[in-house]
């Protein structure tokens, strides 16, 4: 059993390492969903412009969770 951002994951082979990256996705801070944040910013930081509005990051953030991180 591991215990990860006070979450416990069973020893489950594959299953495992699902669990852990829905743990890492359902994380949050301050009701922002930190994963998406930081990939959200990366990729606006790429394609578009460093130093993205934190607001705008917040957004791309909150659309990307509602769509259960589609990337469609």
């Amino acid at each position: 059993t591991k215990t990860v951002l006070g979450v416990n994951i069973p020893s489950a082979g594959m299953a495992e390492g699902f669990q852990l990256v829905d743990v890492l996705l359902n994380h949050q801070i301050g009701g922002k969903w930190q994963a998406a944040e930081f990939v959200g910013r990366k990729i606006w930081e790429y394609f578009v412009a460093e130093n993205p509005d934190p607001a705008l990051v917040t957004e791309l953030a909150n659309r990307w969770k509602a769509t259960n991180y589609d990337v469609r």
